[in-house]
């Protein structure tokens, strides 16, 4: 059984490897009874020297500053019912431990929350607005509140922090790659830490049907297709009672997502949502990083 435990460098030092993904975009897809839903995704790069401008200056605690000349930028866009959700996450492209998270919802509560990533805190920003069609950068913005969250040494365990969605990143990598595999991290999610522990627990053929855009051109994948089977479990790290219960794109636990043994790419995500029960996400299409 390999263990490995995403550790937080000094500055300047090497972060883990065996992180890299195969995708650029990914689409998702869930339809049960009443509730239909969309996830997107996409991955890119960003210069550090352009990212400072957009990284939040923090008075209370010197903020995590990029360790590497680019940033990894996930930008994630979520469509439930009437409410979409749109989030941005500056990341370090090696293992992506979290600079930044940026996340607006609009429909029925309009909302933007922003998250600057400290040493041993994270600043928390609310903004509130009675207008429903806006961007992140919009000055109609009204703060609501601030906070300051702490996370305590001996909840560290010195591992880097990283941000719920990065999870499926680190699940597309190499770095999990036979049953008994296992990397636990912590996260970050509203107001809590967690512990999260991604193990693989076997492998099992999963029915896929996706657009896959590669380097050949744009075409069907349809087929049963041999995947690892990734647990995903939590641990709040707190002696308080949990706020909200850990959410993974918008699923509660149990859940296990299954990737692709051949190409690494996530196929299914599968959990529980507290109106309908177990529900299944699947991919629908997926972008190739280029070569």
């Amino acid at each position: 059984m390999a263990t490995l435990l995403l550790t937080v460098p000094a500055h300047g030092d090497s972060a883990p490897v065996g992180t890299q993904v195969p995708w650029q975009q990914l689409e998702f897809q869930a339809s049960k009874l009443f509730v239909s839903g969309k996830l997107q995704f996409k991955l890119t790069e960003i210069a550090a020297d352009d990212a400072r401008d957009e990284l939040l200056k923090v008075s209370q605690q010197q903020a995590l500053e990029p360790l590497s000349d680019t940033l990894a930028l996930l930008h994630v866009r979520s469509e439930l019912m009437s409410n979409r959700g749109e989030m941005q996450v500056w990341m370090d492209p090696r293992d992506y431990r979290v600079y930044q998270r940026a996340r607006m919802t609009t429909g029925s509560n309009t909302r933007l929350k922003l998250y600057r990533y400290l040493r041993s805190a994270v600043y928390r920003v609310r903004k509130e607005s009675q207008s429903s069609d806006l961007q992140f950068d919009s000055a109609q913005w009204q703060t609501s509140s601030e906070q300051l969250i702490p996370l305590l040494a001996a909840d560290a365990q010195n591992s880097a922090v990283h941000d719920p969605s990065a999870l499926l990143l680190i699940a597309s990598s190499d770095a999990l790659s036979k049953t008994g595999d296992s990397i636990t991290t912590t996260v970050f999610t509203d107001k809590q830490f967690y512990a999260a522990t991604l193990t693989v627990t076997g492998s099992k053929p999963v029915e896929a049907k996706y657009r896959l855009n590669d380097y050949s051109g744009s075409h069907t994948v349809a087929a049963k297709l041999d995947s690892l089977q990734i647990a995903l479990t939590t641990k709040l790290l707190s002696a308080k009672p949990e706020d909200e219960a850990f959410e993974f794109l918008g699923l509660n636990g149990p859940i296990v997502i299954s990737v692709d043994t051949n190409s690494r790419l996530p196929l299914r995500v599968e959990g529980t949502q507290s109106r309908v029960g177990k529900v299944t996400v699947d991919v629908r299409k997926v972008k190739l990083k280029a070569k």
